[in-house]
């Protein structure tokens, strides 16, 4: 884990602050993030586990064992716009590059006004992020992989997949929460906002190259 001070933070990717908060541009708006527990911030973390959602057709998002599609990554709030609008085979401006040539063919462009970037306050952060989890202690992969099935009883997560993978520190803000998840290896939680690719020159598309789908025939547990 990479565990950077807000200070350098702000300077390294000119984020704005104040007393307590944090102002971080995203891809999609500002996120303010408290800085009054920063431990429990890093910008880099290996192991962490990804649930893959069923929500998009598989002949449409091609994904390899060493290729996931950005849109496994968005945050919540734009994959589910994003959803919307391929249900109603329209094409939105501000997400237009998360769709396939073949849907940029044929569907109709959406006459959506795209949104002015906003700011978030804090309290409603997780909202606009997109759900990690992870283990504290380093572990192999039938560990990493039995957590993860632990994981999958939770009723939000059925029938989703697996991948594990990185976020590397230019990629974003990662907040691990509190609460213990699993046992033995503990796991938690994490948000992830992802930095502004205008700033870092990384997409959701880089993320995905880090992650790699796990099939459970291939994990003896």
């Amino acid at each position: 884990m990479l565990n950077l001070t807000f200070s350098v933070l702000a300077e390294q990717y000119q984020f704005e602050k104040n007393d307590n908060y944090i102002l971080i541009e995203t891809d999609f708006e500002f996120i303010s993030i408290n800085k009054t527990n920063s431990n429990n911030y890093f910008t880099e973390c290996s192991d962490l586990i990804r649930f893959i959602s069923n929500d998009f057709e598989e002949d449409e998002y091609q994904r390899s064992d060493h290729n996931i599609h950005a849109v496994y990554f968005l945050p919540s709030h734009k994959q589910k716009e994003l959803i919307k609008h391929i249900n109603q085979e329209e094409i939105i401006d501000e997400l237009e590059v998360y769709y396939t040539l073949e849907m940029k063919e044929s569907f109709r462009v959406s006459y959506s006004i795209r949104r002015e970037v906003v700011n978030i306050p804090h309290r409603d952060r997780s909202s606009c992020s997109t759900s990690f989890y992870g283990v504290d202690e380093e572990v192999g992969l039938d560990a990493l992989i039995k957590t993860a099935e632990e994981l999958l009883k939770l009723n939000a997560m059925k029938d989703f997949e697996i991948a594990v993978g990185t976020i590397f520190g230019e990629m974003g803000l990662l907040e691990k929460g509190y609460k213990i998840k699993t046992e033995n290896p503990q796991s938690k939680h994490y948000n992830f906002w992802k930095f502004c690719e205008r700033k870092t020159g990384k997409s959701f598309f880089d993320i995905g190259k880090s992650f790699k789908m796990i099939s459970r025939e291939e994990v003896s547990l």
